[in-house]
């Protein structure tokens, strides 16, 4: 019995959940965020600590994402950092890179390179060569900072196929 009950309280929350990433993709980012909060209301009854961890995640994950819709930036990188230490603290490394790439791309949206590169980097590091669009992100934000020479030798220590970013990472390399 107990068992199935935690169950049902999971799938309470994947539902709550996907109503408020409906209500978000409709633009409706504020009502969205009240349904991830009333999410996370359930969450704290869920005894099973994997299954309340898992649901948590997610659920801060879209209340980040709704925050930054609505223009709630530090709320936001909150919300990404909570998912992070969470993250660390059950060696979850995939929801670790995952973290670390949102809170880079906060970064890149408040026209933060530095910072962002940071986060971005600690993010490749751990996934490798295994996530492009992390690569992708990174290489995007150091070219659009006009640091050309620095995403060319990340994309040339780890790429082994030539892409139209990398094209002109070289051209910009190269003109600097």
């Amino acid at each position: 019995m107990g068992a199935r009950r935690r169950s049902k309280l999971a799938h309470t929350v994947v539902a709550t959940a996907q109503v408020g990433t409906i209500l978000l993709r409709m633009g409706q980012a504020e009502d969205a965020l009240a349904t991830f909060e009333r999410a996370r209301g359930i969450i704290s009854t869920i005894k099973n600590p994997a299954q309340r961890y898992l649901c948590d995640k997610q659920v801060l994950h879209r209340s980040a994402m709704a925050a930054s819709h609505l223009g709630r930036y530090a709320k936001s990188r909150e919300l990404y950092e909570t998912i992070l230490a969470m993250a660390e603290e059950a060696g979850d490394k995939a929801s670790v890179a995952d973290a670390l790439h949102s809170l880079g791309m906060q970064y890149n949206l408040l026209k933060n390179a530095e910072k962002a590169s940071e986060y971005l980097q600690r993010a490749v590091a751990i996934c490798g060569d295994a996530d492009d669009a992390m690569i992708f992100n990174l290489q995007e934000c150091k070219s659009t900072k006009g640091w050309w020479k620095r995403a060319w030798l990340t994309f040339a220590r780890r790429s082994r196929r030539w892409t139209p970013l990398m094209e002109a990472c070289y051209l910009g390399a190269a003109k600097t």
